[in-house]
């Protein structure tokens, strides 16, 4: 019983030294999806065209330009924007200018204060690389694309809304279950050790006072359950996007 104690005493100090921050990522798989650490999968493919047109077409931001987006897809819009993902016009008629701001090639997905952001860069015919960064945002309602404009120069801000912005959302339920369960399962185990260890000291062994803590470390069992009651606390911390489902 002692051994089996002692085991158990180890594998609890071992997933309390697990680091506090679970660090999300939503990794590349394509470049209009990303996957989850929980496995779920955001993919955009259903909101792009295929016909060579943007689905959101010079949209007017706060700059007094114009925007244009498709994800997924290449599009074009004039001669300097063309194969691109997102393009700047500088007025509507004609002899406007075109800039491209960013190709699907250049797809990133980046986690930035629990907002997934995803990221394109253009090499205009000026030679100027510009950004375009898409802020992804989980929604039930219609699908929309919002223009925040330019800031600072040279990276252009957006907001996508849309029902295919959300994660799977019964995998995530999963996931949250089956790590509920397995916090739940530690704590108990380490209630149990403490009793039984307990009471083995002091009927078996014969301790007295404080001597019938089982090996005396009242002390670092208190530290275990504070280590890992925070630890599940902030297991549960997932991206806003996620929460959002």
């Amino acid at each position: 019983m002692a051994a089996g104690i002692s085991r158990l005493l180890s594998l609890l100090v071992l997933l309390s030294s697990i680091p506090g921050e679970v660090a999300w990522e939503c990794r590349r798989t394509s470049v209009c999806s990303c996957q989850w650490d929980d496995g779920s999968i955001i993919d955009l493919e259903p909101i792009g065209l295929q016909n060579a047109t943007p689905r959101f077409q010079d949209l007017p931001g706060p700059d007094n330009y114009y925007y244009s987006y498709n994800p997924c897809y290449n599009f074009i819009e004039s001669a300097d924007c063309k194969y691109v993902s997102a393009c700047q016009r500088s007025h509507l008629g004609i002899g406007a200018k075109f800039f491209n701001l960013g190709v699907h090639s250049s797809a990133k997905f980046l986690l930035e204060d629990n907002d997934l952001i995803l990221q394109y860069e253009g090499n205009g015919t000026d030679l100027q690389i510009r950004t375009t960064r898409i802020k992804l945002v989980c929604s039930k309602s219609d699908t929309r694309l919002i223009v925040d404009g330019e800031e600072p120069m040279k990276v252009y801000n957006f907001v996508l809304e849309s029902p295919d912005c959300c994660p799977d959302a019964s995998m995530f339920s999963i996931a949250k279950i089956i790590g509920s369960i397995l916090c739940i399962c530690a704590l108990v185990a380490a209630v149990v050790y403490l009793v039984c260890g307990a009471f083995y000291m002091k009927f078996v062994v014969k301790e007295t006072g404080a001597d019938v803590i089982p090996n005396k470390v009242l002390g670092r069992t208190a530290w275990i359950g504070e280590r890992w009651s925070v630890l599940c606390h902030q297991s549960m911390q997932v991206p806003t996007i996620v929460q959002n489902i």
